[in-house]
């Protein structure tokens, strides 16, 4: 969606007439970039000849090797797509419904044998420090941790998923620093965010997620939804301590001053700090009154009709 934002600004500057892009018709990226374009340069004539010839991908190495490239057309057997968040692999497994991709099909090797440990640091929501090194920009960030990661061969996985032209579809994917970063964020957010807080955000979290995916990012409503995202990160701040491990790793905890998991206030199952037994018998019963009146009411109500029928 980024690309095709790119393009439709750049074609703008040139006065382009035409915009081509090599999507297959098979696929998410030809809706992305098709909508993206009929909605910034609604003027601008799309071309795509490989969605238009419905060219497979044997027909097109056997159309490059015509023209004289020369290539290891074996690694071109499967299609990678690398980018700041992880890699994406297709190839004649991921065509099927039960077949693994095999190890040479992964861009990254697995190298690494020993655990070791990993310390993340997250300034409101923003990856800012892998194990205690800085980084200016959250992108310099997630390819560090990318490199200490990969080699584990954490983040591969086979993605089932619906697209947006209604086919299922396979692809694997190689995203160690996206996974780490996600469960690390997500825990250090059970700690500093409210109930509800956690709630809505997960809740608008899958819908702007799918939306984004069919290529909706400019729909006016996923701006309402980024500015409630931004104010949940307001005290998303602190480190996160993880294990890596060949292909896995745990969360073992977190640090933040804005941790809710507070001992000031009491310790779960242990001992309560901040209100007494008779405040709990109080709140109990008003939690549960409407829950007790429905009860009480239905059983009247059966009550009588039991008596009327007698």
């Amino acid at each position: 969606i980024i690309q095709a934002l790119a393009i439709a600004d750049y074609a703008k500057v040139l006065g382009a007439e035409n915009i081509a892009h090599g999507s297959t018709g098979a696929g998410n990226d030809q809706v992305r970039f098709d909508m993206a374009f009929q909605i910034l340069t609604p003027d601008v004539k799309i071309i795509t000849p490989i969605r238009d010839l419905k060219l497979s991908r044997q027909e097109e190495i056997e159309y490059l090797k015509k023209h004289g490239v020369n290539m290891n057309f074996e690694k071109a057997l499967y299609s990678v797509n690398k980018g700041i968040w992880g890699n994406s692999v297709g190839g004649k497994e991921t065509l099927t419904s039960h077949l693994n991709l095999p190890d040479n099909a992964w861009p990254t090797p697995v190298t690494k044998s020993e655990s070791e440990k990993l310390q993340l640091t997250f300034e409101k929501g923003e990856l800012k420090s892998v194990n205690g090194t800085e980084y200016s920009t959250p992108v310099q960030a997630i390819e560090a941790l990318q490199s200490i990661a990969a080699p584990f061969g954490i983040g591969r996985d086979i993605h089932v998923g619906d697209t947006i032209i209604g086919i299922k579809g396979r692809v694997g994917f190689e995203a160690a620093a996206s996974l780490l970063i996600i469960k690390a964020h997500h825990a250090l957010e059970k700690h500093v965010l409210t109930k509800w807080q956690l709630y809505w955000k997960d809740q608008l979290a899958l819908w702007y997620g799918n939306w984004l995916h069919e290529g909706q990012y400019l729909d006016p409503a996923m701006r309402d939804m980024e500015a409630f995202f931004e104010s949940t990160q307001q005290n998303v701040t602190g480190e996160v301590f993880i294990t890596l491990m060949p292909f896995r790793f745990t969360i073992d905890g977190i640090q933040s001053n804005h941790d809710l998991m507070n001992d000031k206030f009491g310790s779960y199952g242990e001992m309560n700090k901040s209100f007494t037994g008779d405040d709990v018998k109080g709140f109990t019963k008003i939690f549960g009154n409407q829950t007790a009146i429905y009860y009480q009411v239905n059983q009247l109500y059966n009550q009588l009709i039991l008596e009327n029928n007698d």
